[in-house]
């Protein structure tokens, strides 16, 4: 890659296909935008699609998004896309949000629908760091605990803690709705404890 920069110069053009096709390389996503921005580092361009690639990359995405984060931090959004995206990563979608939710505070949507994406397939860790960034502006609906309630890739232990986190923080504001029992009831993997902790209110 470095010799066809150095040797085409101007004949190649960094386009947002070039820079998303770096960014969901698994191997050396991260060797590649580094090289690309150190080279035609003016032409790289931060988009959606880029930022969705490197959150679906699961080997090398937590690297890919460090360099875009430092190069353009504040154009990097996280939006329910990237959220969804992060959550196809099976190996470092966790890390991946982690590192978005860390590293950008000011640049998170928020909004019910991603609000109960996050609670409803990601573990306490990333509720946590929501909380801690944007804790006053986070609304517990219906939804969210529904979600919450229904979440079935945490594991009991991790799921346990997350029901006992929102009734802890929010206490009568959250509620507790059919819904809610139905999604606790069908969650085959720790319904029996999530119902035990709601039955408790």
């Amino acid at each position: 890659m470095s010799v066809l920069l150095d040797d085409y110069g101007d004949k190649l053009k960094i386009t947002e296909a070039v820079v998303k096709t770096a960014a969901r390389n698994e191997r050396s996503g991260a060797k590649v935008l580094a090289l690309l921005l150190e080279k035609r580092g003016d032409e790289v361009k931060i988009t959606e699609e880029v930022v969705k690639a490197a959150a679906r990359n699961e080997w090398s995405g937590e690297k890919v998004l460090a360099l875009l984060l430092e190069k353009w931090g504040n154009q990097v959004m996280i939006i329910e896309e990237v959220v969804k995206a992060a959550l196809e990563n099976g190996q470092s979608g966790e890390r991946v949000l982690a590192l978005l939710l860390e590293k950008q505070g000011g640049n998170f949507e928020i909004i019910e629908n991603l609000v109960s994406l996050i609670v409803g397939k990601f573990s306490v860790r990333i509720m946590a760091l929501l909380l801690e960034k944007w804790g006053d502006e986070v609304m517990i609906t219906k939804e969210v605990v529904k979600a919450a309630a229904g979440n079935k890739g945490s594991g009991e232990k991790f799921l346990v803690r997350i029901m006992a986190f929102l009734l802890e923080k929010w206490g009568d504001e959250v509620m507790i709705t059919e819904d809610v029992v139905k999604a606790a009831a069908g969650n085959e993997g720790s319904g029996e404890s999530v119902l035990a902790l709601l039955l408790k209110k």
